[in-house]
């Protein structure tokens, strides 16, 4: 998919527009006949479906693509873009080719980044240098806490209707389980051990939270390296068996329990991802959406995992539970 022509300095010359995303040209490529242009990653998807030439409807094939010509290329190279997080603040305007390495410095980088302190919460970069373990860690304490209250409100809710026995010793359950974690709130008042303690107590008493997740599976999740997705046009949105195949072995060896690796592998394609997933459409509009996952890279692949648990601030049709596989030709660094 190409660039936004709207983040250009100058005019930009119909040459340079791909005809399909209606883009500035990214990895460039063109059919060797007609010499047609296009977004490597855009011809590809759409030779996926129908084996032509989007503009003039010549029959053609994978094979029928090459480069663009270095004239093209330079003359590309040399376009005056505005960062990615112009949004975000950055005012910086670079040549195209340098746009790489500077958002590798940018300091208004939405890039997630993991705390090295000892908390392993993931952060915007922008915002690593004022992050502070006790009390963004606190936080999540008070929002499984605000969780807890509210349940027992429901049950409380639902005993003052005439509740089964049941439901009576649940509510006992509940009460004794809240007042053990406030005990222990009201003991301990800094440290992240103590925290972490508090958080596994809370999850004790909602075993269906995302946060169990990350605990249960915290030494395989640990294992795993933070990565950047730089091209996301390169997705792999049906994967053929053997690739399926290395990607779960990869998982397995490095850790992952093989009932996880093997749910994560059997929702690997598009046609088991959410509405926001489910086709080249979908994902071109969600496009900068996708950008601010928080992925992790499963090793020796370009391949990513992108984990419910890490991804509470993206929409719902973009994420399911327990996560998402996303295997791309390219671009996972």
């Amino acid at each position: 998919m190409g660039y936004e022509i709207n983040r250009f300095q100058q005019e930009i010359n119909k040459e340079f527009i791909c005809p399909i995303c209606q883009g500035v040209l990214e990895n460039p490529q063109q059919v060797s006949e007609c010499e047609h242009a296009f977004c490597k990653a855009c011809i590809d998807e759409w030779l996926k479906r129908q084996p032509t030439c989007p503009v003039d409807r010549k029959r053609i094939s994978p094979k029928d693509l090459t480069p663009v010509p270095r004239i093209l290329t330079n003359l590309l190279s040399n376009l005056e873009i505005a960062c990615d997080n112009a949004n975000y603040g950055c005012t910086t305007v670079v040549k195209l080719e340098k746009l790489p390495e500077h958002l590798r410095e940018c300091y208004h980088s939405q890039t997630p980044v993991q705390c090295t302190k000892g908390c392993g919460i993931t952060v915007p970069k922008y915002k690593s240098k004022d992050h502070n373990c006790v009390l963004d860690l606190r936080s999540i304490v008070e929002q499984q806490a605000s969780s807890i209250a509210k349940m027992q409100s429901e049950i409380n809710s639902l005993k003052a209707s005439g509740i089964t026995e049941m439901q009576t010793e649940l509510t006992e359950m509940m009460v004794s389980g809240l007042s053990h974690m406030q005990t222990e709130i009201t003991d301990h008042t800094s440290g992240i051990r103590f925290l972490k303690e508090c958080m596994r107590s809370m999850v004790g008493s909602n075993p269906q939270t995302r946060l169990q997740f990350m605990l249960e599976n915290e030494d395989f999740l640990r294992s795993l390296e933070t990565a950047r997705v730089t091209q996301w046009g390169s997705m792999i949105s049906t994967p053929n068996d053997d690739m399926l195949e290395g990607i779960k072995s990869s998982l397995t060896e490095n850790g992952c329990p093989l009932h996880l690796a093997t749910e994560l592998i059997e929702k690997a394609t598009e046609k088991h991802w959410p509405s926001g997933l489910s086709s080249l459409d979908a994902r071109q509009l969600n496009r900068e959406q996708c950008e601010k996952y928080v992925a992790k890279r499963i090793p020796g692949k370009q391949a990513v995992l992108v984990l419910a648990c890490d991804n509470n601030h993206v929409p719902e049709n973009l994420i399911m539970d327990p996560g998402l596989v996303m295997i791309f030709s390219r671009g996972v660094e």
